[in-house]
């Protein structure tokens, strides 16, 4: 395990690793210096270096929930998580790649 893997591990552990003793709220948002939240193609990820990545997936891995905007969730083509996912719509309206997937639900503004 390299070094930076090893800081990873201790900031956000497995999910199989002990509870936080109370509760705990993790938040990711990426941006450039210009404040967009997108690149020239639309999406997140292209904003995104190898670092802001490995942090967002050791985060993910830690989460029991994701909570995503549906816009966003439309934009990079959401699928099932693999853990529960909150999708937060100002419309009411679940993004097609989500639709009939489990462990998702619809919130909205």
């Amino acid at each position: 395990m390299n070094l930076m893997a090893s800081r990873f591990s201790v900031l956000w552990p497995q999910r199989s690793s002990p509870p936080h003793p109370g509760p705990l709220l993790r938040l990711n948002f990426v941006s450039t210096l210009d404040g967009a939240a997108t690149g020239p193609d639309g999406l997140s990820g292209s904003i995104n270096s190898p670092a802001d990545h490995r942090a967002f997936t050791a985060m993910r891995r830690a989460a029991d929930v994701v909570v995503v905007g549906a816009g966003t969730a439309r934009a990079e083509g959401y699928g099932s998580a693999g853990l529960p996912l909150v999708v937060v719509s100002r419309r009411g309206v679940l993004p097609e790649t989500l639709r009939g997937a489990e462990q998702v639900v619809l919130a909205t503004t």
